[in-house]
């Protein structure tokens, strides 16, 4: 997805107010917060109002938000999250990283699904932990924080599991 404003530049990130995806040429960073420069105008109390998307949905109310393309970051997230750091200029895609790190420092990665799963399982294994001791009374007898963990226990060491079956041996 490019800057709206600049079809030929890729964006940098989305203004937290439109959504609306601009490069870094066109952010307006105020305060932590991104914004275009119509929105920004808008915010600071001028009379510019924020630019409105062109499309529609099918029901020929305009949607909640842009719409993404899959794979491409939610312009929501963008603005919950601010300028994406793994968009910016030198950072692998997330599917070469593996590859180039065990090209780059000489380790052997063919076994790192084990010790994914093996972080999965000492995660579920912390968590069950924690569970025992609050229902033991370490929790001063509150355990409404703590409900829901045997189903993260059992998603943990599921996913530890999957992992393995999928892993090459």
């Amino acid at each position: 997805m490019n800057c709206a404003n600049h079809p030929d530049r890729e964006r940098s990130a989305f203004c937290q107010n439109c959504g609306k995806p601009v490069c870094s040429e066109c952010v307006r960073n105020v305060a932590n917060s991104i914004y275009c420069e119509p929105c920004l105008t808008a915010r600071v109390g001028a009379t510019a109002p924020p630019p409105v998307y062109s499309y529609t949905s099918a029901s020929g109310y305009p949607p909640v938000a842009p719409p993404v393309a899959a794979g491409e970051p939610s312009p929501g997230l963008a603005a919950l999250l601010g300028v994406s750091p793994t968009k910016g200029a030198g950072v692998l895609p997330r599917a070469e990283v593996p590859e180039t790190y065990g090209k780059e420092s000489g380790y052997d990665l063919s076994r790192v699904a084990y010790y994914q799963a093996f972080g999965y399982w000492k995660l579920a294994c912390i968590l069950q932990g924690v569970f025992a001791r609050s229902i033991a009374g370490a929790s001063g007898g509150d355990t409404s924080s703590v409900d829901s963990f045997p189903q993260h226990v059992a998603l943990l060491a599921q996913t530890a599991s999957d992992l393995l079956e999928r892993s090459p041996q």
